[in-house]
């Protein structure tokens, strides 16, 4: 059975509707677990993770609710961005007809750390613009910091006032658990920051759904 859950090639109709015409047959879907940022018709924005694609289409998983028929883009670890129709949604999945026919392998290849060829730029996490207040804390030192952006491995901060800063550190943001930081590169009073341990997926993306964050005090 297609990993669309159709039993057979992706022909973007609903798992309960009737058949719909099909598009010229496609090679079989190709399981994965590729993150990435999703950003809806309205630009809202999630962080979703594409369980299956293939040259027509791709099925992801997102807390975001998006209805059938609604377009969106799928920005990738590469920069590369995927446009698309919800066709059919189902508890937190999406069946996402491609505007477009992709070359899955080069797809997949490309969002590879491991493939990046010398001097090539790597795939780096999604990350999502805020202005969250936070608060750093480094040798007994702790400052006040708005989070510019936010992904999984890391983040960017505007300082409220430039210190010293040096690794380890601790990064505490309202509504998800204080991470400890590595210092990635400093420039007064803005510095980027790489978290020891990544932030997993549904925690971000629970955070990301729960509204907006640019409002109240830095943590304490």
């Amino acid at each position: 059975m297609s990993a669309f859950g159709h039993g057979r090639e992706w022909d973007a109709r609903s798992p309960a509707g009737p058949p719909r015409p099909l598009r010229p047959r496609a090679p079989r879907a190709v399981s994965t677990l590729l993150t990435g940022r999703l950003v809806t018709s309205d630009g809202a924005e999630d962080l979703c993770r594409i369980r299956n694609i293939s040259a027509n289409g791709m099925l992801i998983e997102t807390r975001r609710a998006i209805s059938v028929g609604e377009t969106m883009t799928v920005e990738l670890r590469t920069g590369e961005r995927l446009a698309g129709r919800v066709m059919w949604e189902k508890s937190g999945q999406l069946g996402v007809q491609l505007d477009a026919p992709i070359d899955v392998e080069c797809v997949l290849n490309a969002s590879s750390p491991r493939l990046v060829p010398r001097g090539g730029t790597r795939p780096r996490a999604p990350r999502f613009s805020t202005t969250c207040p936070a608060r750093m804390s480094s040798m007994g030192r702790s400052v006040a910091a708005t989070v510019e952006n936010l992904s999984q491995s890391g983040a960017r901060l505007k300082l409220a006032r430039p210190v010293p800063l040096a690794s380890p550190l601790t990064l505490s943001i309202a509504g998800l658990p204080p991470r400890q930081c590595a210092v990635r590169w400093s420039d007064g009073a803005e510095i980027g920051l790489a978290f020891v341990e990544m932030i997993p997926f549904a925690e971000l993306s629970a955070w990301l759904n729960q509204g907006p964050h640019d409002t109240g005090a830095a943590p304490r």
